[in-house]
């Protein structure tokens, strides 16, 4: 076995350890729907997709506090909800 296929082999098996159960990623994704639209896409879009604040920011045309209070919002429902599903 090559360097690369333990390394791959190892990076797969860090993956499965950490992979969330399939009813909750489900949850997760029921509360996301939830949300008011721009809150859903800010969070998709940072946490998701990886973009900085000043990025979605530019993408929205509105300023970075815009954004993060978008953020905050998002996740205070998201946790709101998810609450109430697992109490």
């Amino acid at each position: 076995m090559t360097f690369m296929q333990e390394t791959l082999d190892d990076v797969e098996q860090v993956a499965e350890e950490n992979r969330l159960p399939e009813y909750v990623t489900a949850d997760i994704d029921a509360a996301l729907d939830d949300l008011p639209r721009l809150q859903r896409q800010v969070i998709q879009l940072l946490y998701i997709e990886g973009f900085t604040y000043k990025e979605v920011a530019e993408q929205f045309n509105v300023t970075i506090s815009a954004i993060q209070r978008a953020e905050q919002d998002g996740l205070s429902q998201l946790r709101r909800t998810l609450e109430s599903y697992h109490g």
